[in-house]
């Protein structure tokens, strides 16, 4: 059972994990000795998330305080809201979890209050969505003040350990609050212009000296836009990445995103060895589906196992939402497979080299 969220300052990390290096990959996660099945890997706790818009009728909402994010049914009858009424989304558990997180929620409130209607009037759901996770990363890290790197609370294993060539000698396990954020991969040069030119628009329009008493510069709003696009997670109630599929009910409806530092080091393959689902908390919570083997990489699924089951759909999803190509065994065995029948008139690019 992780602990409660009062208790858990850092993510937990099973021992046998470690960081490596790949030529083709960048960092990865390894297995340093033998996992065996149903094994917990990995509890990693969000650094920021956002709620999906009311708009949009998600399932489930979650409490705005860091420490808390219990996670809340909608409607809810016993959520409290902000008595500014700053934005529909924000609701917290409880009456004490509100005093809480009154010093981190001030200058939030007040973003919300000045310009959150306007960019979801300009921007849309996304673009505010987008905005509002960038603004809580920086309230954030203005709140934790000067964060120095700690260890994690179970000792992890680095790979240079067996002083490997490939290892990760300076293993991101061992970062912590804004630094594990900045340490993720993810820049402008990984994007197109024109879509970095977009976020240094939105970002000087709508957040650079608009979080009342938090610094926040242009290059650091484009530069954390990067890394999220890059690494965020999308919140489901349900599992991701049970492998092999045994039933058709998916993880379920969209009810946030955020970023969860330590567990965006997992890469993706479409026969994942390690599946995730989301505690009361909105912990992400990372189980070995299978016996994974000493050097063998631990790999999750980006999507939904159950609903992109076609090995062309699945290609199509990975090179158009992450632009690489899935090269896992099950994507080498299936690639021959052609688009299923109902797909094939929609001119989708599904070529796997």
């Amino acid at each position: 059972m992780p602990p409660s969220p009062s208790d858990a300052e850092a993510p937990t990390i099973h021992p046998a994990l470690a960081v490596r290096r790949s030529a083709t990959k960048g960092r990865m996660v390894v297995a340093a000795s033998a996992i065996e099945p149903r094994t917990t890997l990995m509890v990693d706790l969000p650094y920021a998330l956002v709620p999906a818009p009311r708009a949009h009728d998600p399932p489930f909402s979650f409490c705005s305080r860091d420490r808390c994010h219990r996670r809340l049914p909608l409607p809810s009858q016993t959520a409290v809201t902000c008595p500014q009424r700053c934005a529909p989304e924000v609701v917290w558990c409880s009456q004490d979890c509100r005093a809480q997180d009154t010093a981190r929620h001030q200058p939030e409130c007040a973003w919300l209050r000045s310009g959150g209607c306007t960019v979801r009037q300009k921007h849309g759901e996304f673009g505010f969505e987008l905005l509002w996770l960038l603004a809580k990363m920086f309230i954030r890290k203005h709140c934790d003040g000067s964060l120095t790197t700690t260890t994690a609370t179970t000792t992890t294993r680095d790979a240079d350990a067996d002083a490997d060539a490939d290892a990760d000698t300076t293993s991101h396990f061992n970062h912590r609050g804004w630094d594990s954020v900045w340490d993720l991969a993810g820049s402008p040069a990984s994007f197109p212009d024109q879509d970095v030119r977009g976020w240094r628009d939105l970002a000087r329009a709508h957040l650079v000296d608009k979080i009342p008493g938090v610094a926040c510069t242009l290059d650091q709003a484009v530069g954390l836009v990067c890394r999220i696009e890059t690494n965020s997670f999308g919140l489901y109630p349900g599992v991701t990445g049970e492998f092999p599929i045994t039933q058709r009910q998916g993880r379920g409806e969209y009810y946030g995103s955020g970023l969860y530092p330590t567990a965006a080091m997992f890469n993706h393959a479409c026969c994942p060895n390690v599946s995730h689902r989301l505690d009361e908390h909105n912990r992400r919570v990372f189980s070995a589906n299978r016996k994974i083997m000493p050097g063998e990489e631990c790999c999750i699924s980006y999507f939904d196992l159950v609903d992109f089951q076609d090995a062309a759909v699945r290609r199509h999803e990975v090179r158009t939402k992450w632009t690489f190509a899935c090269d896992c065994q099950r994507c080498q065995d299936d690639a021959d497979e052609k688009l299923p029948d109902f797909l094939s008139g929609l001119g989708l690019d599904v070529d796997s080299d």
